[in-house]
This record gives C-alpha cells, sequence and structure tokens, in this order.
C-alpha cells in the first residue's frame, strides 16, 4: 500500500510546477515549510504528525490553483476550482 502522504505530494506538486518557476519556488518552499511544522507540532502534542502534515500542504491549495488571495481560503475549503 503506497503512503497517502506521498500521494498527496505528488498531486500538490502537479498543481504547483502549473505556475511560472518563481512561484513554484515560493508555493513549494512555503507549502512544504508549513507541512513540517504542523507535523513537528502535533508529534511534539502527541497527535498525528501525518494528518497534520497533510493539512500543513492544503491550507493554500486554492491560492496555489490559481486562485487570489481574497478567495483561497474559500476556495481551498469546499474544493472549488478558482474563478
Amino acid at each position: 500500500m503506497e503512503n497517502r502522504l506521498e500521494v498527496l505530494r505528488r498531486k500538490l506538486d502537479q498543481i504547483v510546477t502549473d505556475n511560472e518557476f518563481g512561484q513554484i519556488c515560493m508555493y513549494a518552499s512555503h507549502m512544504y515549510g508549513v507541512s513540517k511544522f504542523c507535523a513537528l507540532l502535533a508529534a511534539k502534542r502527541d497527535l498525528n504528525a501525518k494528518l497534520a502534515a497533510a493539512c500543513g500542504m492544503l491550507h493554500d491549495i486554492g491560492y496555489m490553483a490559481g486562485g487570489n488571495s481574497d478567495n483561497h481560503a474559500k476556495e481551498g475549503r469546499n474544493g472549488q476550482k478558482p474563478s
């Protein structure tokens, strides 16, 4: 069985790489930095570190998929395509 966190990473990498190079660097460093921080914080509190890492990666998905900063949280939460 494949690690679900790795599957998520690959899918998010596909979304992120649909952008310009400068944005790819910014998105990837932010997404994975937040993911690591969430995992560390969860582990310190004896919570599910893999789930926290996934949440960290997904927290800005609406913005990374082409939304704008005004509505990215709502679009990401609802799984909508950016308008």
